[in-house]
């Protein structure tokens, strides 16, 4: 496998960080903060769409996105470690970071008013993350890229 090119390896990186940014700014926010323009439009339609899918819930929208923004950045988290270390590795990395940012993102909560803790929040975090970086294992896999990264300097005997 050719090396990943430094420019790879720092947008690689800008998009984890993107991501963590906007994950952050989700959480500094309540749903009544969001309550105009666009956001307030999707969370509508989102919410329409999960009550139809899965029956009522007073906020469907909620899981979905905490479970979605993880789930990208298990992908993203373990993209970015590949430049770094092997799939495998990279994989389980992303999951304990994403699960981690997850932790820290409720702790976040807890000084947003209209905000709280919730460990449910943090487990469909870690879930979502989860799914990601397996994702990220599937394709590999399927590409057959899924292997640990040869040793460097040569091997030993």
């Amino acid at each position: 496998m050719p090396a990943r090119s430094t420019t790879y390896t720092i947008a690689s990186w800008v998009l984890v960080a993107c991501q963590a940014g906007f994950i952050f700014f989700m959480s500094a926010h309540t749903g009544s903060d969001l309550g105009e323009g666009v956001f307030e439009g999707v969370r509508e339609v989102l919410a329409g769409i999960l009550n139809a899918l899965f029956g009522y819930h007073e906020d469907p929208v909620s899981p979905f996105c905490h479970f979605n923004e993880y789930l990208l950045f298990g992908i993203l988290l373990a993209n970015a470690l590949r430049s770094h270390t092997s799939w495998p590795a990279a994989c389980l990395l992303a999951l304990a970071i994403a699960s981690g940012y997850g932790a820290t993102d409720e702790f976040h909560q807890s000084f947003v008013p209209g905000r709280t803790v919730d460990v449910l929040d943090w487990a469909t975090d870690t879930c979502g993350a989860a799914l990601g970086a397996t994702l990220v294992a599937a394709v590999q896999a399927a590409r057959g890229t899924l292997r640990p990264a040869k040793p460097k300097g040569g091997s030993h005997a």
